[in-house]
């Protein structure tokens, strides 16, 4: 019975954990400033918004850096469509020239801090 509770202790981690770069490793990565974004729910209101769009693999937004990293597929969906989308639930979004970088996501940010996906501070472009 131990190795049955294993395998399947297993199976949930892998199922219900991510590996970061995984599937958004294939796409590509954005990030969106929304000023407006304050709290959870707002965080909840666009991370759901965006994720219904087609091509979208993973949405993290943070009301602290007020900011939305989005991994998507560029064939599909882009920057114009999930600033509309941010748009239609009631916030405004928009691209800011990247000037910080998350080394180990990739992630580009438009003020220093930390990485909202893993944490990791900031370095300057």
């Amino acid at each position: 019975m131990g190795a049955w509770v294993a395998a399947l202790a297993l199976a949930l981690v892998s199922v219900l954990t991510p590996a970061l770069g995984s599937a958004e490793s294939t796409g590509e990565a954005l990030t969106l400033e929304i000023p407006g974004l304050t709290c959870a729910n707002c965080e909840i209101k666009v991370e759901d918004a965006v994720t219904a769009v087609t091509g979208v693999r993973s949405v993290k937004a943070s009301a602290p850096t007020k900011v939305v990293v989005i991994f998507y597929d560029p064939a599909q969906a882009g920057p114009e469509e999930f600033i509309r989308t941010i748009y239609r639930v009631g916030y405004i979004a928009y691209v800011s020239p990247p000037a910080y970088r998350c080394a180990p996501c990739g992630v580009v940010y438009p003020a220093p801090g930390e990485c909202i996906l893993c944490q990791a501070e900031l370095t300057a472009s």
